[in-house]
């Protein structure tokens, strides 16, 4: 009967082994929701510059409430000045934008779209038809007006 302390023994290691990491893991709150950037939110843009319009590859509101890593592309707006020189200087490079919405973002339903590889696929949006039944890209596009940048200097892969 010397067996029994034994087993009882190592009963209660197991319980003890196998208890104690699983009462010690909480369950964790998931994540607030961030905050969708709207129209008159301070944001900043990082993307590839191509023009008067900006593919964002993430953006996110400069009080930091809010993130999004959902690609856009902005329509650019602001000081002629500032703008001509952001072009002149970064055209097909990465640059950080801060500037103002103007327009709220499109929802899901408003672009529909996917990526494969890299090539990005936009339903619904695109330049108009030599009939001019297509819709205008220009008014899909949120707009961003711009207060300042800054560089990175490297180039956009396309």
């Amino acid at each position: 009967m010397k067996l029994r302390p034994v087993w009882f023994g190592i009963a209660i290691a197991v319980v003890l082994y196998v208890g104690v990491p699983a009462a010690a893991q909480q369950p964790t709150d998931p994540p607030a929701k961030e905050k969708v950037p709207a129209k008159g939110d301070a944001v900043l843009v990082k993307g590839c510059l191509d023009g008067p319009t900006l593919q964002s590859i993430e953006t996110s509101m400069t009080d930091e409430t809010g993130h999004l890593t959902t690609p856009f592309t902005y329509q650019l707006k602001g000081d002629k000045k500032l703008l001509r020189q952001l072009r002149e200087e970064h055209s097909g490079k990465v640059v950080e934008v801060k500037g103002i919405l103007k327009s709220n973002l499109p929802q899901d339903s408003t672009i529909r779209g996917t990526t494969v590889g890299k090539t990005k696929i936009t339903f619904g949006v695109g330049a108009s038809s030599t009939q001019g039944a297509g819709p205008d890209l220009s008014s899909a596009l949120p707009v961003l007006e711009v207060k300042s940048y800054e560089g990175s200097g490297a180039r956009c892969y396309r």
